[in-house]
């Protein structure tokens, strides 16, 4: 693919040098069906967009710009070169690297370009368009999975401490409302009495430990 994206280069600065010297300008043109024969294969696009410094893009966005230095891009090298851009696989990551973005929405905007290319462009710029977006919900989803992690060890700390809470304060609410004393042991003044005080203490914490886990129900809501 090197060899390639080599090839592409000299073809285009040998045309810049012929049309600063007046003769035409066939470099591109005589490459184009080595071009397109290749990359219009899956295997080839892939490590084009794969070169670590950017320069697969950057040599279609340099085919496809209108420089002062050299010739417009024919008609045919647009055709060709677009009908390429919109197969290729990009990633968010790949359009950041390269400026061939800025070329795309230039010629889409161009009143003079011709419409059936304008055609293709609003087809790459919609499927880029999907690319960027798709990669921003991606990011979202990943923050607000790990938001909703955060905020669910959290209940669950909150949901241990109450219940820590609960059992340490039970002895004290029942003391309050029922008047018993679980510091002093009370007078047995008969059996059937102390039974019946076991009983409703019991009773009291029930109440309480189901009053308690409503109240906890109610603020995790």
């Amino acid at each position: 693919m090197r060899a390639l994206v080599d090839e592409m280069e000299t073809a285009y600065e040998n045309d810049i040098e012929c049309f600063e010297q007046k003769r035409p300008a066939i470099f591109k043109l005589k490459l184009l069906p080595k071009v397109e024969s290749i990359l219009k294969r899956f295997i080839y696009q892939r490590a084009l967009l794969e070169m670590g410094d950017g320069s697969g893009l950057e040599i279609l966005r340099k085919w496809l710009s209108k420089t002062k230095r050299g010739p417009p891009p024919s008609l045919q090298i647009k055709k060709s070169l677009l009908d390429i851009v919109l197969q290729l696989p990009v990633t968010d990551d790949n359009l950041k690297e390269s400026k061939i973005g800025q070329v795309i929405y230039t010629m889409r905007n161009n009143p003079n370009e011709d419409p059936e290319l304008k055609k293709t462009l609003k087809e790459i710029i919609d499927k880029w368009t999907r690319v960027i977006t798709d990669t921003n919900d991606y990011n979202s989803l990943i923050e607000d999975y790990r938001d909703r992690k955060k905020i669910a060890v959290s209940l669950d700390d909150y949901r241990q401490q109450s219940m820590s809470s609960l059992r340490k304060s039970i002895p004290r609410m029942v003391n309050k409302r029922s008047g018993f004393d679980f510091v002093r042991r009370p007078q047995q003044e008969g059996g059937s009495r102390s039974m019946s005080g076991r009983q409703q203490a019991t009773e009291e914490c029930d109440k309480l430990i189901k009053e308690m886990k409503r109240k906890m129900k109610k603020e995790i809501r």
